[in-house]
């Protein structure tokens, strides 16, 4: 909220300041800052119209302003999505009859691969994202070369527990013939 503040008061301070600075010019259809220094009140009930160009100016500068910050800020570094919806375009973005099959390298090591059935995407619960998968399940322990295939229909894996996730989408008749 801090952050939301400050640039707020940064944009529009900078589009205050070049409002003064073309004060000079004397643009007609612009309030003049000037005048409204020497007259005060009783000017701008005068200038109505032009009080209202200059603050929709002020306004559209300091939201070009902000625009710019924005994209400046957050340049090279993609989308930021705070609400999971990267999750959800992750594992959801695959072609028709395909099906998304899961790596989850644990913080220990050991990979875990399955087929996605479900996800969290969100953290309400403080309890951070779930992703669950089903058979074939595969576990490969830390250092091997190949994994084993899990005797199991589903499993959990916590968000906390987990490294990072890999997705290869898949058809079925495919992935159920690998052992």
């Amino acid at each position: 909220m801090l952050e939301l503040l400050a640039v707020g008061v940064l944009t529009t301070g900078v589009a205050l300041f070049g409002w003064v600075l073309v004060d000079g010019l004397r643009l007609r259809w612009l309030l003049s800052a000037s005048g409204w220094a020497s007259g005060g009140g009783t000017y701008i009930t005068r200038h109505l119209l032009q009080a209202a160009y200059t603050a929709a100016l002020v306004m559209a500068c300091a939201c070009a302003a902000a625009l710019g910050l924005s994209k400046l800020v957050h340049r090279g570094k993609g989308t930021h999505d705070p609400d999971g919806i990267v999750w959800w375009n992750a594992f959801q973005d695959n072609a028709a009859g395909q099906w998304p099959y899961v790596g989850v390298m644990l913080d220990n090591g050991v990979l875990v691969e399955g087929l996605l059935t479900g996800f969290t995407t969100d953290n309400t619960a403080g309890t951070g994202r779930d992703l669950s998968l089903k058979a074939p399940i595969r576990v490969t322990p830390d250092g091997a070369s190949a994994g084993i295939r899990q005797q199991v229909d589903r499993i959990v894996i916590p968000e906390r527990v987990t490294r990072f996730v890999t997705v290869r989408c898949v058809s079925l008749p495919s992935i159920s013939s690998e052992s």
